[in-house]
């Protein structure tokens, strides 16, 4: 069952990364507008928060994954998805001037925390397995976050700025994601039985 969830673990990373890429080429080619960037980063926050919080399940039954790196998944889809609600409800449902602003704030303020809890989570990884695949691309996502919040800010009144820096954050992201598609981590076993044969050495 572990093996299993790992392969489809890695699967999750694949289709994460090529929802990335495709955002990017949507984000390219849209207008440099409120609307014209707000479509593609609905289209992230939806497809990405969902795919998130699949992984926090399969990370769940992987044991070198279990506790902060599922925390931090369930994180990043919740905040997606809500990103991608309030838009929506800002958008036409309601006023739009009524939630644009606390939109914008709590947008920034998230992707800013998500971004370090990213960093907190990958010295946790770092501590636990060693050197590793996943805590380089756990770095590099927290820079893709932080520049998610910063867009957020931005995405108003200087709507070519913020489709610049999503552009940027949906191109780190996926890469970020690909590293761990790509490469696999050890297990704790593993790492444990390294560590092992090595203080038996000395």
């Amino acid at each position: 069952m572990q093996n299993l969830s790992r392969v489809v673990l890695r699967f999750t990373f694949v289709a994460r990364a090529l929802i990335s890429l495709a955002i990017a080429l949507m984000l390219a080619n849209a207008p440099p507008t409120f609307v014209g960037i707000g479509v593609p980063f609905l289209a992230f926050a939806f497809a990405d928060g969902t795919f998130a919080i699949v992984m926090a399940s399969l990370a769940f039954n992987t044991p070198e994954l279990r506790g902060r790196f599922v925390a931090l998944a369930l994180l990043d889809g919740i905040v997606l998805l809500t990103a991608g609600v309030m838009l929506v409800m800002g958008s036409g449902l309601v006023d739009p001037d009524l939630l644009l602003a606390p939109f914008i704030g709590i947008a920034a303020t998230c992707f800013s925390v998500v971004g370090i809890v990213h960093v907190i989570v990958a010295r946790w990884l770092h501590q636990r397995l060693g050197r590793n695949v996943l805590s380089l691309a756990l770095v590099i996502a927290s820079v893709a976050s932080a520049a998610l919040g910063v867009a957020a800010v931005f995405m108003p009144p200087n709507a070519g700025l913020a489709k610049q820096l999503l552009l940027v954050s949906v191109l780190l992201q996926g890469l970020a994601l690909l590293l761990p598609a790509a490469y696999s981590w050890p297990s704790v076993a593993a790492t444990q039985h390294a560590q092992g044969r090595a203080t038996s050495m000395h």
